[in-house]
């Protein structure tokens, strides 16, 4: 089994990154036959926006880096067995080159908003 590559997810997500970044949390939700991708940045005040909503990032640059992590993640996740098929994946980098990956392996599709709130509240203190 091969293992993701980090480095190659935040190779894609750097092309998609505003110049003035302090720290980005990606998030991957991965459903039975759909995915769900977005990535958040905080430019050194503490405070997040959504990939979307960044000045100077085009959402069709946004949704083509989306379909390369795809491309990169689903091969891996069908190699999984059931049990250590995850649901979600959090990856936090820095700009000092520090970074964090969390998996979700409970199935989150009963409470997928509750979920969502709750991980904001996690990763991005909202």
């Amino acid at each position: 089994m091969k293992d993701i590559t980090y480095q190659s997810i935040f190779n894609t997500l750097q092309d998609i990154l505003p110049d003035a970044w302090h720290k980005v949390v990606f998030y991957a939700q991965y459903g039975e036959s759909s995915y769900s991708m977005k990535y958040f940045v905080d430019s050194g005040d503490g405070k997040y926006t959504e990939c979307f909503k960044l000045k100077g990032v085009s959402k069709r640059d946004i949704i083509k880096a989306f379909a390369t992590i795809d491309s990169q993640i689903m091969p891996i996740r069908k190699e999984l067995s059931i049990k250590d098929t995850w649901s979600v994946m959090t990856l936090v980098v820095d700009d000092e080159g520090n970074f964090k990956a969390d998996y979700e392996y409970k199935k989150i599709s009963d409470d997928s908003i509750g979920y969502y709130q709750r991980w904001k509240e996690k990763y991005l203190n909202q």
